[in-house]
This record gives structure tokens, sequence and C-alpha cells, in this order.
């Protein structure tokens, strides 16, 4: 048909129960004639409502268009397969459906081509609106459409009042390449259509409400109706209307299991925004969904039944966000869980209060790019259970867990930690990294605050990961708790840096440190205190290398222990203490064992234990600072150890020893033992004192370095046993530069045996020796003695006072104010 110049004009057109209202096919226009169709009133249509076939070559133009489908396949609106070359308008355009929506479509644009206008919509801002309700599908677009469509008045900017009220408004799946398609008139308050980046958006209530269809606040479905319904990529929105919602009974499998991309969200967070991935040739009047609650009562809540998983994931892209889980009453095993079918990717789990499950919170296991925000976890089992590639953990408060608060288990990848607060129940631990790999990758901490409780505060196990923790954060565990506050074990490289502070106090322990595979570094350049706030009953530090290569540092650390060793490294590596303090009372202050040591502790004080301070094969520098050493018990105790205590070759070490406090021990222990020390300058300038019948004062055997005890004022009173007894000395410099007051009965007073090549120098006068039996001053074994400034005195009863052969007199002389025997 060819419309001729004077075109076709009519009034109105009003068309009832028919099957096509208006068809048109192969239109063509003569001198420029048109189709005006003036107020069209289309109802019951089972079909068509506007049907446009081949091609349209005469303008197309309603006043006013309103089509009532009556029909669950029916389309209002039909441009499919039509090329358009001239406009098609409509002033005002309204779509409804009486019978189910079906199949039925609002407006097909599928294969519509041409690049001609074709406007659904007033082309005045504010004027007339446009509405589609009631069909499956709004507005229909194909790859190939090719349009210069424009649905409502084309603007937002005065009003946005055009509606699209189709279970898909805008059907993009096969977005047009050519053309553009503008529905800026339209409010979007769900889910554009397909297309989007966005599924369809199913509202969900504790009960349903109006048809029950979930497609708005008003009709809410139940969850079984929405999980039925629901495909991927479509989202659940979670509605309080005044109760639970619970996946129990759902789908006979008491969980609600999602699809990918599929994603659960509620109001928790204040309106849902929904950030969309528009096709370039699709204009919206945004580019992100904002969906506000429409009741007062804000974040759902979402349960299962007894030993069930709330949500079951899908394989990758799906988002948690904007409500509470909780296990409760019905005990719950899981909020979140993976679907066990491989590794669950990109999971998103935001804005959540998640508490009460008896298994865990949440457990993805094996998981890729998992990340956790702004959750609050209360009163689970465990809280976070990842087996983990990539995963980042931010904003989270954990209170309550009893057992792993949050469990990462074979890290991969970058896993970021960052402001979380986690305080466990008694039995808990705060964060564990392990698993049969251990972790691996790198590891960040910031603000991550942690106090365990008997599980302890962080565990690493194994692995190779490079683990830091800033300076913001904090791990430590209560005064009555069992834990340790951190514990590395089994390492097979890496480094594990905590910058920030660590506590243990009462009867908690502080770090233990052991089992290494390979060389490891350990670092704590934060304030350490253990036992610093209420003595520690608990281990303090405890470090055992495994004979590799590995290096345990700490910048500043203060220990106070009751019952228990101070600081104990064995086995290996190095140790290294750039300032602290350690206090024990009735236990070890200092236990080294085959380390290579940097350490210096300002103050080392012990009151007990076998003894005080033992340095057994040590190389490097040990400094002890000032303190005081005393109270050691047990058969062959001593005060101050260097060596095994068994005279074993070698195990005297090399270090450089130097202690500033004083050292005292009763009878039968020995106040200093030092054993096979070959190098390294040994300074004790601490006063010593031994008291009792028996045991030495001062034992040096075996060694060829350098001695210098610069105490002030020196009381050692041994009874049976020789007070001072330096034997098989070969080399080096002892030096004894402060008073000493010896008494014995029938022990030597001062000893040097076997002493062939060392130097030995009595330099700070006032030398008093007291026996009543026992020689005074016996040297015999050789090097080189001198005794020097005034007051020296020797009575030895009936005993040798002076005895000095085969032994050189130094230049110093040997100078005596009196000698009586």
């Amino acid at each position: 048909m060819t419309v001729g110049a004077g075109g076709i004009n009519l009034s109105s057109v009003s068309v009832n129960g028919a099957s096509v209202g208006i068809g048109l096919n192969n239109v063509a226009s003569s001198g420029g004639g048109a189709i005006a169709l003036g107020t069209v009133d289309l109802q019951g249509i089972t079909t068509f409502g506007v049907d446009v076939g081949g091609t349209l070559g005469a303008a197309l133009s309603f006043a006013n268009l309103d089509i009532g489908l009556n029909s669950t396949t029916g389309v209002a609106f039909d441009l499919n397969g039509s090329t358009i070359n001239a406009a098609v308008t409509a002033n005002d355009f309204d779509v409804t459906n009486a019978s189910a929506a079906g199949a039925s479509i609002g407006v097909d644009l599928r294969g519509a081509i041409g690049g001609q206008v074709v406007r659904l919509g007033d082309a005045a801002a504010g004027g007339a609106i446009s509405s589609i309700a009631g069909v499956n599908t709004g507005v229909f677009l194909g790859s190939t459409t090719n349009l210069a469509f424009t649905y409502g008045d084309g603007e937002s900017v005065t009003d946005k009042n055009s509606t699209l009220g189709a279970n898909v408004g805008i059907d993009a799946a096969s977005a047009p390449v050519a053309g553009t398609y503008n529905f800026q008139d339209v409010n979007l308050t769900t889910s554009p259509g397909l297309g989007f980046g966005v599924g369809k958006i199913h509202f969900v209530g504790a009960s349903p409400s109006g048809d029950g269809t979930g497609r708005d606040q008003s009709n809410l479905a139940t969850l079984s109706t929405a999980e039925a319904a629901s495909v991927a990529s479509d989202i659940l929105v979670l509605v309080n209307n005044g109760g639970v919602i619970s996946a129990a009974g759902t789908n006979a499998d008491n969980t609600l299991v999602l699809g990918a991309g599929e994603q659960v969200r509620g109001f928790g967070n204040g309106a849902i925004n929904l950030a969309l991935a528009v096709p370039s040739t699709i204009q919206l009047s945004s580019n992100s969904i904002s969906i506000i609650d429409q009741t007062p009562d804000g974040a759902a809540t979402l349960t299962t039944g007894n030993g069930s998983n709330a949500i079951t994931l899908g394989t990758s892209g799906n988002i948690i966000d904007g409500f509470i889980l909780d296990g409760s009453p019905t005990g719950a095993a899981r909020g979140i869980k993976d679907n066990s079918g491989g590794t669950t990717t990109g999971t998103i789990i935001s804005n959540m209060t998640i508490k009460n499950f008896l298994t865990a919170g949440v457990e993805i296991t094996p998981s890729a790019n998992t990340t956790i925000d702004h959750v609050t976890f209360s009163s689970n089992a465990s809280d976070v259970i990842v087996n983990a590639a990539n995963t980042t953990i931010s904003n989270v408060s954990s209170t309550g867990a009893t057992g792993i608060a949050f469990d990462i288990r074979n890290a991969t990848g970058t896993t970021t930690l960052s402001n979380l607060n986690i305080t466990t129940n008694t039995t808990g631990t705060g964060i564990a990294f392990g698993g049969a790999s251990g972790p691996q990758g790198t590891i960040t901490g910031t603000n991550v605050d942690v106090t365990g409780g008997a599980g302890g505060g962080i565990k690493v196990t194994g692995g190779n990961a490079a683990i830091t923790f800033d300076a913001a954060s904090f791990v430590g565990v209560p005064d009555t708790s069992s834990g340790t506050a951190v514990t590395i074990t089994g390492r097979s490289g890496g480094s594990f840096a905590f910058a920030g502070s660590v506590a243990a106090n009462g009867t908690a322990s502080g770090i233990s440190v052991s089992g290494a595979t390979a060389a490891n570094t350990v670092s704590f350049t934060g304030a350490v205190g253990l036992g610093t706030v209420s003595t520690l009953t608990g281990t303090a530090v405890s470090i055992n290398n495994n004979a590799t290569a590995s290096t345990v540092s700490f910048a500043n650390i203060g220990i106070v222990t009751n019952s228990t060793t101070g600081f104990s490294a064995i086995n290996g590596g190095t140790v290294n203490v750039t300032t602290g303090t350690v206090s024990s009372t009735g236990a070890q202050a200092v236990n080294l064992n085959g380390v290579a040591a940097g350490i210096n502790f300002t103050s080392t004080t012990s009151t007990g234990g076998f003894n005080n301070v033992k340095l057994t094969s040590v190389t490097g520098s040990v400094n002890l600072g000032a303190g005081a050493l005393s109270g050691v018990t047990g058969v062959g105790a001593v005060a101050f150890l260097v060596g095994d205590g068994s005279g074993t070759a070698g195990t005297g070490g090399t270090a450089t020893i130097s202690y500033g406090g004083t050292i005292s021990a009763g009878a039968g222990f020995n106040t200093v033992n030092i054993q096979d020390h070959s190098v390294g300058l040994v300074t004790l300038s601490g006063n010593l004192t031994h008291s009792g019948a028996s045991g030495s004062a001062i034992v040096l055997d075996d060694n060829s370095s350098s001695f210098t005890f610069s105490g002030a004022t020196n009381n050692l009173t041994t009874g049976t046993s020789n007070a001072i007894d330096i034997i098989d000395q070969t080399g080096g410099t002892i030096a004894f530069q402060g008073v000493l007051n010896i008494d014995t009965t029938s022990g030597i007073g001062i000893s040097l045996s076997g002493t062939s090549t060392g130097t030995f120098n009595f330099t700070g006068g006032n030398l008093t020796i007291d026996t009543t039996g026992g020689a005074g001053f016996r040297a015999t074994g050789g090097g080189t003695v001198s005794v020097t400034g005034t007051g020296n005195h020797i009575s030895s009863g009936n005993g040798t006072a002076l005895n000095i052969s085969n032994t050189q007199i130094g230049s110093g002389n040997g100078t005596f104010r009196d000698i009586t025997s």
C-alpha cells in the first residue's frame, strides 16, 4: 500500500477482542503522505496490538496509543524484522495485559532496521508518561536492531515518570551495536532487564505479600518461590517484613542455592546500590540502581534448620550483602558454604552480621578472590574458613569464636587483612595460617587487633609466605588464658614481621617459634610485653630454630615471669634483641644454646631455676645489662653458666658476653662457671657473692678467651670448695679488678692449675683470703700472674698461704700487705 500525499488521518481508532489491532505491511508513501491515527484504544488483543511488517515508508503517528493485551504470548507493539524508513511516534503510550505475563512482549524491536526515529512517549519534558505493565518483556532489542528509539520523553532532568513494569524491562542480552535506545525517562528501582550486568530482582520476605511474585516490595515472594524462579546473575533482595526468613524446607535442601553471579542483598547498609554494565548504544537515567527500603525495619534475618547451611554459593561471582545471617536457635551449621564443586571464585561478602553458627560463619574451600568487608561476626565456632588464593578481609569485627576465628588455609597469591578487631571466646584462636601446604605468597595485615583464647592469638604453621603486620596491629591473649600470643611452627622459608605490640600476661604464654624446615625470618619490631602487666606463669619466649639458618629478632621486649623461663632460644639460627628486660622469679631468665646471638638486654634478673643464665655454644654477642641473679637450686646448679656444665668441648662458644648485675649462689652451687669458651671477651661487672659451706664461686675451665671481673666488691665464702678455680686456661687475660673477699675452710682461696699460657691480673687491691686449712693462693700450672694494689692479705690457718710455682710473676709483681699461715 502507498499512502498518498494527503495521508491517512483519523481522530480515533477503537478495537476490542481482536487478534490484531492494527496491521501495516510494506506501506510506502507518495508525496510525503503520512498516517496519523489520533487516539487509538486497542483492548483484548490476543496476538498483535500494532504490527508493522516489511518496509514502512510512511510516517506513522499516534496522539495517544493504549494497548490492552489479553494473552500470554501477545505483542503490543511489534516492529520485529521490519525496515523503518519513516518516523514512528506516539505522544502517549501505554500497555497493559489482562492475562498472565507468560512470554508476552510490550515492544518488540528485534531485527528492526532503518535508523529512523521511533518515539513512544511525549516529546515535551514533563508531558504525558509512557507505561508498560503486565508483560514478560517490556522492550525487546536484538543485536541487529538499528533505530533511533526513545521511550518516554527522553530526558531525566525534569522528571523520570515513565515505567517499565515487566518481568524483564529491557531485554538487551543481545544488545544492538547500531542506533540509539533512550530510556532516560524511566526511574530504575529494579533491574532494567537483561544484558546490564544484573539479572532479575526478586524481593523476598519471611511471608509473601501482594501477589507473591517478588516483583517489588509490595509483592514479596517466599524464599522458596524466589529460589525456584531465580537463575544466574539474578538478585534476591531480602526484605524485613516482620519475621525471620528461613531456608529450612526450601526446595527440599534446607539451603538457599545460588547460581553463578547471583546476589543476595538486604537493606542493612541502607539503600541497595547496584552498578550496571550498560551497553554503549543504550541510554538510561543512571548507570546504577538505588533500591530504597520501603519498610522501617532495616536488615532482614536469614536462617536455616539444624545442621544445615543457610546459603550455598555458586561457582563464581556471588555477592552477599546487607542482612543478618543467624544460626540460632535451631543450630545451623554454616551461614555461607561453597558448593563442594571445585574452586569458588570472586565471592563478595559485605555489610553483614553473621552469628551463632555451629561450624562456621563462612566456609569457602577452596576459594579464590574472596572479599569480606564490613562484616560483624559473633558467637560462631569459626568465623571464616577459606582455602585461599587472593583473599581480602577488611573492616571486620569478630567476637566470641569458640574455635579458630579466621582459619586461612593454604593461602597463595596476595592475602590482605585490614582493620580487623578479633576477640575470641576463652577457647578460641584468633587467626591461623595453615593448611597442608601452609601459607604462601604475600600476607599483609594493617590495623589487625587480635585477642585470642586458649588456642592463641596468631598461629602460622608451615609455608613460606612473606607475612607482615603493621605498627597499628596488636596480638595478645588474656591473663586468664592458657593460650600463646604468637605461635610459628614448621616454616619452610619466608618471613613473619610484626610491627605492632604483643602482650601476654598471667597464665598465658608469649611467643613460640619452632620446627622450621628451612631458613626463615621472624621479627617483632614493636613493643613486646610478656608479663609486664601481671606476671606471666606461662612460657614467655621459646625459640627452637631446628638447626636451620633462621633469624628471630626483637626490637623491644619486656619479660616478667614466675616459675617459668624468661627467654629461651636453642638449636641454631640467629637471635637478636635490640633492647629489652627479663625478670624471672623462681626460674631461669635466659637460656641460649647453639645460636648466633645479638642480644642486648638492659636488665636481666632471675631468682631461681637450675641456672639463672645459661649460654651454650653461643656465637655473636650477649649483653645482659644490669639486674640480679640468685636463688639457683638443684645438684650442680650454677647461677651464671657458659657451656653445657659437663665440660663438653666447644660448648662454651665464642660469644662476647657482658653482664653488669649482681650474681650470687649458695652452698653447693657455683656463682659463675664458664667452660670451653674459646674467643670473645666475657665481662662481669657486677658484684659476685657466694655463701655456704661448699660450691666454688668462680669456675673457669678449659678456656682460651679473656675475662674481666670488675664488680667493686665480691664476697666469696665457699667452705670446702675452691673459691676461684681456674683450670687449663690456654691464653687470654683474666682480670679481677674489684675487691675480693674470700673465705674458705679446706677449700683453696684462689687456684690456678694447668694454666699454661694465660695471664692473670688481680688489680683491685684489698684482696683478702682467709682459710682455715686450705691453701690461700696457689698458682702452679703456668701462665703469668700479677697481684697489685694495696691491702692484699692472705691468712691460711694451717694451710699453705702462697704457692706460686712453674708460673711467671707479671710486671705488676705479686704485692701483699701480709701473709699468715
